[in-house]
């Protein structure tokens, strides 16, 4: 409980509650580019877990691959499948490839109870969802407007890919990553 209450996802909350959302909890740590959480899971309120890294650094990956955001240490992720918000994981999760990661898992049973117990700290949670929510809702729109823009008409025009249906073209451009090379 003294470690989830040291990190930023923590650090507000009463020390009795973390008690609580500590029983279960779990140490568990991934090498570089483990798959930690699969995409598509399902997902259920007290079933799901709860997620904080206490070292290393998640990324949070869509359906194809494309890096959505970071979870960096002291930050939490999962949290809307253990909330009760997503009956689906919308994202997978991975360690970072440069780093190992150390993660603790809060058993779904043991955030219900302890927000049973106090549920005042159901709000910062819901706060972290909400904001991620609408990075990655961001991020979306302005990868599709780049993939819209710039990526589909440098295909179209390419000689090696004249010709080619509308829709290879999306196919082909869907998992491409946006990167500069200095």
């Amino acid at each position: 409980a003294k470690r989830l209450h040291s990190t930023n996802s923590f650090a507000q909350a009463p020390l009795a509650f973390l008690e609580e959302l500590c029983q279960g909890s779990e140490d568990l740590f991934f090498p570089p580019g483990a798959t930690i959480l699969p995409f598509g899971e399902s997902c259920s309120y007290g079933d799901s877990h709860l997620y904080v890294v206490l070292a290393g650094e998640v990324r949070a990956l869509d359906e194809l691959g494309v890096v959505q955001y970071n979870v960096e240490a002291e930050s939490m992720f999962g949290e809307a499948c253990a909330l009760g918000m997503d009956w689906t994981r919308s994202n997978s999760f991975r360690a970072f490839s440069d780093s190992f990661v150390h993660i603790a898992k809060i058993a779904g049973r043991a955030l219900v109870a302890a927000l049973n117990m106090y549920p005042l700290e159901r709000e910062p949670l819901d706060n972290v969802n909400d904001m991620r929510k609408d990075a990655v809702e961001k991020f979306v729109a302005e990868r599709h407007m780049w993939l819209d823009n710039t990526v589909l008409p440098a295909l179209s025009q390419s000689p090696l890919l004249l010709g080619c249906p509308s829709e290879f073209l999306e196919a082909l451009a869907a998992p491409l990553i946006e990167a500069s090379f200095d």
